[in-house]
């Protein structure tokens, strides 16, 4: 019976989370307030309190989960046997993989994490500096390497992370059922490999 509960509790904040960021995504963080997250949920200003303390701390929370997710799939390909190539194409697939499932809370990573207030903001921060950090190592051992043209490495690899943070839009107005995640990824390996990579 307690696991049955726990299950229904679980679902109901899994579809408050999930019809939130959707009005999030719609109207903005900013411009969302409480009574717009009570009145699409068909309740009450006073149940949403039910499951989050405040905006802050729920953008909070949503923003540390996603960071979070990129971050430990990141170190894993980062610490990976591959070759820097290899790597490259494991981003760029986990960025289109996490987009396409989880659209409307990377969207949040996106656009919204300026919302955050401090001292979370700066933390935010740090950790965007050190995922962009590992992206640019792997550039950069590539270059040395001889396999990725030498070209000024901080541009290439800001084009790099350009070029990844806007496949969630598409999903999140298409959905996975008319935009194909593998479509998209084989796509965007190709352009950024053949626009880097050394001829052979």
């Amino acid at each position: 019976m307690y696991d049955l509960l726990a299950a229904f509790h679980m679902n109901k904040k899994e579809t408050f989370t999930n019809e939130t960021l959707k009005l999030f995504h719609k109207k903005g963080f900013k411009a969302t307030t409480m009574r717009d997250i009570s009145d699409n949920m068909g309740f009450e200003v006073t149940n949403v309190y039910n499951y989050i303390e405040n905006k802050q701390s729920f953008l909070q929370e949503l923003l540390l989960d996603i960071a979070n997710e990129f971050r430990t799939e990141l170190n894993n390909i980062n610490n990976s046997s591959y070759d820097s190539i290899e790597k490259l194409k494991a981003i760029i697939s986990m960025h289109v993989r996490i987009a396409a499932n989880k659209p409307y809370e990377v969207a949040l990573l996106v656009d919204d994490y300026k919302n955050l207030e401090e001292p979370g903001l700066s933390e935010f921060k740090a950790r965007k500096q050190e995922y962009q950090k590992i992206v640019l190592g792997i550039v950069k051992e590539g270059m040395d390497s001889g396999v990725i043209r030498p070209m000024q490495l901080e541009i290439t690899t800001q084009t790099i992370l350009s070029t990844l943070r806007w496949q969630y839009a598409w999903f999140a107005k298409y959905g996975k059922n008319k935009v194909n995640p593998i479509e998209m990824e084989k796509t965007i390996i190709d352009l950024v490999l053949k626009g880097i990579t050394l001829k052979k």
